[in-house]
């Protein structure tokens, strides 16, 4: 019988290495647990955790929705993720979200989980969830009722947090050193306002150091589509003026999805996802608590998006709980739908519906007249 332990170094590392190529960070973790050499012979992310080869990059939590829903003792950890690159579906358990010692605020479209200390002033942490290494950060989640978030930079001195509100028009930013959440230097709030069109950027997946972005632009009213092509990194000799924007009439066997966040994917791994096309979703006309989908197909430019799917909701306090989703739904969910920040359902679970708790949130004001206490968007105008 061969002794897979004394496989050579070299050999062990090509195999670990095409693993985190496709960003199959568990199984990396699974080949260095066969063996003690296995181990001594690969990078632990354990020790490098900002290492950029260990960072989630092509994930994405496709039930982060139900899961700010459940409080601490109702959850078992258990996530559902999908590799958008390979097609590959992981069913994970994360022992830091059923322990009761952390807030879930939301994922970065990469995979990476953001977490908030549940004591006081609610520090921000980022958990890998396939390498268990956990980033703390000193300064606290922003108290917004739901938040899109990135992580950027390759150590500890660079490792940044940016976080971003929607519905206030906020985004923040720390390191790990930093005390309180950083804000860009600008003349205040901007305001919410009813577009009637808007631009979005996805990740085009080249490399790093020569990546490129998508810019998708949508006129509500009509449904007329762009999309653009543009360099992700501009220099300073350069200049912003020297950026570089093309039509684009074909992904090839890609599928962007876009909304608050944006996501490409490889349509050949993904059933149901047709290859060459765009999928977005806009408010339903005759109802603001519901959504239609819409797919937009490149192979047919001029011709106007198809509506796939009509007066469908994803929040999970809406909808029947045995409401079933396809993948196309689900990746659209992902894409228009932030999940909520777990502190705030908690609040509400628990009764604790004080005032200024829940001003400080900025999104939401208390009805006085009502002797529920319900809660009534507001929004500047």
């Amino acid at each position: 019988m061969a002794d897979w332990s004394s496989l050579p170094s070299d050999i062990v590392n090509r195999v670990a290495d095409r693993l985190l190529a496709t960003n199959d960070l568990d199984y990396y973790m699974d080949l260095r647990a066969v063996c003690v050499n296995w181990r001594s012979a690969t990078a632990d992310p354990k020790t490098s955790p900002f290492d950029p080869r260990f960072r989630p990059r092509r994930w994405v939590m496709l039930d982060e929705l139900s899961a700010t829903t459940k409080i601490c003792g109702d959850d078992d950890g258990t996530r559902l993720f999908l590799n958008v690159a390979t097609g590959r579906f992981l069913r994970k358990s994360l022992p830091l979200l059923r322990g009761g010692r952390y807030y879930f605020v939301t994922t970065t479209p990469g995979g990476s989980v953001v977490l908030a200390d549940r004591e006081p002033p609610h520090a921000a942490r980022v958990l890998n969830p396939f390498t268990g290494a956990l980033a703390r950060f000193m300064a606290p989640v922003p108290r917004e009722w739901s938040l899109a978030a990135a992580v950027v930079g390759s150590s500890a001195d660079s490792f940044t947090l940016v976080l971003a509100s929607d519905s206030a028009r906020k985004v923040y930013w720390a390191d790990l050193g930093s005390r309180q959440m950083h804000r860009p230097q600008g003349r205040g709030r901007v305001r919410s306002c009813q577009m009637e069109s808007r631009m979005l950027a996805a990740d085009a997946g080249g490399e790093e150091d020569e990546g490129e972005v998508f810019i998708f632009t949508l006129e509500k009213s009509t449904h007329r589509i762009g999309l653009f092509k543009t360099n992700k990194i501009v220099t300073e000799a350069a200049g912003e003026g020297n950026r570089q924007v093309h039509q684009v009439t074909s992904i090839g066997n890609h599928a962007l999805f876009v909304g608050d966040r944006c996501l490409l994917v490889d349509a050949d791994k993904l059933p149901s996802v047709q290859p060459n096309c765009i999928y977005y979703q806009v408010d339903h006309p005759d109802d603001s608590l519901n959504n239609d989908i819409y797919v937009y197909d490149l192979n047919h430019h001029g011709r106007a998006a198809e509506r796939i799917a009509a007066s469908i909701t994803f929040n999970p306090v809406f909808r029947y709980e045995d409401q079933a989703f396809s993948l196309v739904e689900l990746l659209v969910s992902y894409t228009n739908n932030l999940p909520d920040y777990q502190l705030m359902w908690e609040r509400i679970e628990g009764l604790k519906l004080d005032a200024a708790f829940l001003e400080s949130f900025g999104d939401f004001a208390i009805d006085d007249d009502d002797e529920l206490g319900v809660l009534q968007l507001w929004s500047e105008r």
